[in-house]
């Protein structure tokens, strides 16, 4: 991936407070394509430091328009922001793509990380038998970077693709403030 200057716009941040920016957020916004079509609509979404990957539970009718896109997208992006004011704002924007999840993957790891970062995920509601049916994706990251301005100035630019293996020279806590 690579950055192009916008200055005075925002800064680019580094690849370990793009993800800890993610796991914080706990939301944002999938983007599928199909052919010469796009379709983006909100999730919840968890980071999974263990194995660098987003963790996604979606709600989806079997012929489902959405069923369609998640089906033939080959590359998909998460974007999460956040927007205080027009010198406080963040943004990460997360590329890869979407694989469905095992029940034996979901039980041994997937789900304890989703609920426990991602915005309105009331289990007790995502396992109700009533409503759409729903599903288990780990989005296996290629690239992730994002933006920051804040009232103090721009950050230092670092935007990058993922080392092969994840992220093993830079720690990660999904609870560290950046």
């Amino acid at each position: 991936m690579y950055a192009r200057e916008m200055s005075g716009i925002a800064g680019s941040i580094s690849k370990t407070e793009a993800v800890n920016f993610l796991a914080r957020q706990g939301h944002g916004v999938l983007s599928l394509a199909r052919e010469n079509d796009g379709y983006g609509f909100p999730i919840s979404v968890a980071y999974d430091a263990e194995q660098s990957r987003c963790i996604v539970h979606l709600a989806m009718a079997d012929g489902s328009r959405k069923e369609a896109f998640v089906e033939a997208s080959r590359t998909v992006t998460i974007t999460s922001y956040d927007f205080d004011e027009d010198d406080q704002w963040q943004s990460v924007v997360v590329t890869g793509s979407l694989r469905p999840l095992s029940d034996e993957a979901v039980a041994k790891r997937a789900a304890a990380v989703f609920f426990s970062q991602a915005a309105d995920a009331d289990a007790s509601v995502r396992r109700s038998s009533t409503g759409p049916e729903t599903r288990w994706y780990a989005l296996e990251i290629d690239d992730v970077g994002g933006r920051k301005r804040t009232s103090g100035g721009d950050e230092d630019v670092v935007l990058d693709r993922l080392p092969e293996g994840g992220f093993e020279d830079e720690e990660f806590s999904p609870t560290h403030n950046v």
